[in-house]
C-alpha cells in the first residue's frame, strides 16, 4: 500500500514538472512575440517621423525654388517669376542635349522649355507637341469625363478641309524639295503629280541620313481607281501600292552630297511623266540639274543628256567658251505647248562672285533624247502647257 502511494506520489511530481516547463515555454514565446510587436511599433513609428522629415525637406526645396537669391542675402527674397523657370528648365534642357552630342544655345533651350507648359491652340500645333508621344501612352478621354475648355471647343470645332485642284506646274518648274524642312524630319514627300484624266499619281520621297551627311531619293507613281471620283481616289490611295519608277543614289555612300528627284509634269496625254535629280553640296552649292522622261507605255526611263551637251558644243563652237571651265546648269519649267513631244530648258552659267548668273538661253529637247534646239538667247517668255494636277488642302474659317 504504502509503495503504491508512494508510486502516484513520484508520478503527481512528474506531471507537475512537465507542466511547469510548459507553462514557462508558453510565457516565453509571449514575452517574445510582445517584444517583436513593440519593435514592429517602433518601427513604424520611425518610419513615419522619417517620411514626416521627408515631406517638410521636400517642401522646403520647392519653397527655396519658388525664389531667387538676393544679393545681400539679408534682403527680402524675390518670388520666381516665368521667365525665371523657363531659364532654369533651359539650362537642364540644353545639358540633356549636351549629353546626347547635340549642342542648342540659350534661346533654342528656352523656347523649348516654353513648349513643355504650352498648350496647342490648333490642330496643327497638337501633332507637333504630341509627335514624340509614344502611341501606347496617348489616352482618349470620353466625352462624359471630358471638361471642355476654350481651347478644346477650338481644336474639336476645327472646320473640315475642304480640297481643291490646282494646276501643278502652274510656276513652271518651280515646283521644289524644302531641304530645310528635310534635315529637321530627316524624311520629306513632293507633292502630288496628279494626270490630266486622273487615272495616275506621281510623288517623289527623299531620305537624309544625318551620319553620313547626305540625302537620296526615290519616284513612285500610284494606279488611281478611275470607279471612284478624282477626290475621293486620291484621298484613298494606298501608299503601299505604290510603284518605284526611279532611285537616286540609293547605293552609294557619298558624304555632303543631297540627291533629290522632283516631278516636273505629265505630258498631254499622260504617257510620259517629266523629273528632274538636283545634286547638291553642303559647302559649294547646286552642282548639277539631270533631266528624265518615264514613259509609261514601254515602262523605260530615259535621261535626256543631249541637251548638256548641245549647250557646251553651242558656246565652245560660236563663243569659244569652254563651259567645262565654268558651273553652268539647267532649269527645266514644262513640256511644249506648240510641240507635245519637246520640253523647254533654260540654261545659266553661275558667277564667282554669286551675283546674277549669265543666261546660256532657251532650249528645246524632245523626250526621246535625240534632238536638241537653241529657241533664243534672250530670256523671253515661254508657252508651256500645264497638264497635271495637285490637290491643294484649304481650311476656310
Amino acid at each position: 500500500m504504502f509503495i503504491k502511494k508512494f508510486i502516484i506520489l513520484i508520478l503527481l511530481l512528474i506531471i507537475s514538472h512537465l507542466n511547469a516547463q510548459a507553462f514557462v515555454v508558453n510565457t516565453n514565446n509571449l514575452f517574445i512575440e510582445k517584444i517583436n510587436e513593440l519593435k514592429n511599433f517602433a518601427n513604424e513609428k520611425e518610419n513615419i517621423k522619417n517620411s514626416k522629415d521627408n515631406q517638410i525637406k521636400q517642401q522646403k526645396k520647392i519653397e527655396e525654388k519658388e525664389y531667387k537669391r538676393c544679393i545681400p542675402f539679408f534682403w527680402k527674397k524675390k518670388k520666381l517669376t516665368d521667365r525665371d523657370k523657363f531659364k532654369a528648365r533651359g539650362a537642364i534642357i540644353r545639358k540633356e542635349y549636351k549629353e546626347k552630342g547635340k549642342i542648342i544655345t540659350r534661346s533654342e533651350a528656352f523656347k523649348l522649355a516654353q513648349l513643355e507648359n504650352k498648350q496647342p491652340i490648333t490642330t496643327e500645333e497638337y501633332l507637333v507637341l504630341s509627335k514624340d508621344v509614344p502611341s501606347h501612352q496617348k489616352k482618349v478621354l470620353k466625352d462624359e469625363n471630358r471638361q471642355k475648355t476654350k481651347i478644346e471647343e477650338k481644336i474639336i470645332n476645327l472646320p473640315i478641309p475642304q480640297y481643291e485642284f490646282e494646276k501643278y506646274n502652274e510656276a513652271f518648274g518651280k515646283v521644289e524639295v524644302d531641304l530645310v524642312q528635310l534635315k529637321i524630319d530627316k524624311y520629306v514627300r513632293s507633292k502630288p503629280l496628279i494626270s490630266s484624266d486622273y487615272s495616275r499619281l506621281v510623288y517623289s520621297k527623299v531620305y537624309y541620313y544625318d551620319t553620313l551627311d547626305q540625302s537620296s531619293s526615290e519616284l513612285f507613281y500610284i494606279d488611281l481607281d478611275t470607279n471612284l471620283s478624282p477626290k475621293e481616289s486620291i484621298l484613298k490611295a494606298i501608299e503601299k501600292d505604290a510603284i518605284s519608277l526611279y532611285k537616286s543614289n540609293m547605293q552609294n555612300v557619298i558624304t555632303q552630297l543631297l540627291f533629290t528627284l522632283t516631278p516636273i509634269d505629265f505630258n498631254y496625254n499622260n504617257s510620259k511623266v517629266l523629273f528632274k535629280e538636283k545634286i547638291l553640296h553642303e559647302k559649294q552649292g547646286l552642282w548639277q540639274t539631270n533631266l528624265y522622261v518615264y514613259d509609261f507605255n514601254k515602262n523605260k526611263v530615259t535621261k535626256l543628256t543631249a541637251c548638256r551637251e548641245a549647250i557646251k558644243y553651242f558656246w565652245l563652237k560660236y563663243k569659244n567658251l569652254n563651259l567645262d571651265d565654268y558651273r553652268y546648269d539647267i532649269y527645266p519649267i514644262g513640256w511644249d505647248n506648240n510641240d507635245d513631244s519637246r520640253i523647254i530648258v533654260f540654261a545659266y552659267l553661275y558667277s564667282n562672285d554669286q551675283s546674277a548668273p549669265f543666261f546660256l538661253g532657251i532650249w528645246s529637247i524632245d523626250s526621246e533624247n535625240k534632238l536638241t534646239r537653241l529657241i533664243s538667247l534672250d530670256p523671253i517668255e515661254q508657252n508651256i502647257k500645264l497638264n497635271g494636277y495637285t490637290l491643294k488642302k484649304r481650311l476656310y474659317y
